[in-house]
């Protein structure tokens, strides 16, 4: 993994744990039923190829009705290509 790539990793991270402080601050409903942040790894490792993956799924702001939540990823392999998505949602429960 190259410097740039590894740069922004710690982003991310560092991004995760400011994201998580929000959603727990935030976080409205009764501690049985509050969604809680979710931070996954993982990768795949070959012969040609390698990847690693980052997600981050975390509650902004909620409520037994509906949830404000972001969504971070990351990929990187050992090709050198690399994406980075981040998203903002909106989820209502029926």
């Amino acid at each position: 993994m190259k410097c740039r790539n590894l740069l922004i990793l710690l982003a991310l991270l560092e991004t995760t744990t400011s994201l998580i402080g929000v959603g727990s601050a935030y976080a409205q409903q009764s501690e049985k039923t509050a969604l809680k942040p979710r931070l996954e790894a993982g990768g795949k490792w070959g012969n040609q190829r390698s990847i690693v993956m980052t997600e981050l799924w975390a509650p902004i702001l909620q409520n037994e009705e509906s949830v404000i939540y972001g969504d971070l990823r990351f990929m990187d392999d050992t090709r050198d290509n690399n994406e980075f998505n981040a998203g903002l949602g909106y989820r209502h429960y029926m």
